[in-house]
């Protein structure tokens, strides 16, 4: 689909790509032709999920799929983001500025869990409003998320995504602030967890709530298959027990 479009002629020309969308703003073009020049995209496929901040889309870079995530430039969208940022959103000159600082924190969040060892999706490049990610899936479907599956193990997936909370918390000092069943990929019945922008440090005034609220999420979840002691599983991401 778009590996078929004259990058280097929208990026002289500064024309904007329409679609229903409109993810494709001049600004991102530009982004994306600067990344295929720099080598760290080939093609960009199709999309491989919608989302109110933005789009999901399936590419090649050095013959390896990868998922791209371009976030959307529009007043519209990110008007609860400040509450996550140190700054609670001042400082940057207009939208835009924010837009790349929300899509370099999930850079930087995806880079510093990798390396944690968290399973997340392997970050490869970003610029702007793009962050290019490892794909997770097959060629034919990209892995479904938590929520939409049933379980053939879930104590197995469950005692996994504690054991990442728990490294998020102990060892990167963060946590992740939204976490739910909608931000957890299940790959090949391994969770990958996903959409780590809002992330907040443990200093942030409402980490505490923040990580409540994640813990609640997870035992929403999980009450389905068996009953979870929201209090236990505190003490455990912490440390305590």
């Amino acid at each position: 689909m778009f590996s078929e479009i004259d990058w280097d002629k929208l990026a002289r020309t500064g024309k904007d790509l329409k679609t229903e969308d409109e993810v494709f703003d001049r600004g991102t073009l530009h982004s994306l032709y600067k990344l295929m020049s720099d080598g760290n995209l080939d093609i960009l496929d199709f999309p491989l999920s919608t989302g109110k901040e933005g789009n999901v889309f399936r590419g090649v870079a050095q013959d390896e799929l990868v998922a791209v995530k371009i976030y959307r430039i529009s007043t519209s969208t990110f008007k609860h983001i400040g509450k996550y940022l140190p700054t609670h959103g001042q400082g940057y000159k207009n939208h835009r500025q924010l837009i790349y600082a929300w899509a370099r924190r999930e850079y930087s969040h995806l880079a510093k869990l990798w390396d944690l060892g968290v399973r997340v999706p392997q970050p490869r490049a970003y610029l702007n409003n793009v962050v290019i990610m490892e794909y997770v899936g097959t060629k034919s479907r990209p892995a479904p998320l938590l929520h939409q599956v049933v379980l053939s193990d879930p104590v197995r997936v469950y005692r996994r995504l504690l054991r990442d909370m728990g490294i998020i918390y102990r060892k990167g000092h963060m946590v992740h602030a939204d976490f739910s069943a909608y931000n957890v990929l299940i790959d090949r019945g391994v969770p990958r967890i996903i959409d780590v922008g809002q992330m907040a440090s443990c200093d942030h005034p409402q980490a505490e709530e923040f990580l409540v609220r994640d813990i609640h999420n997870l035992a929403h979840y999980f009450n389905r298959y068996f009953p979870v002691d929201v209090e236990n599983v505190l003490g455990v991401i912490r440390g305590d027990k």
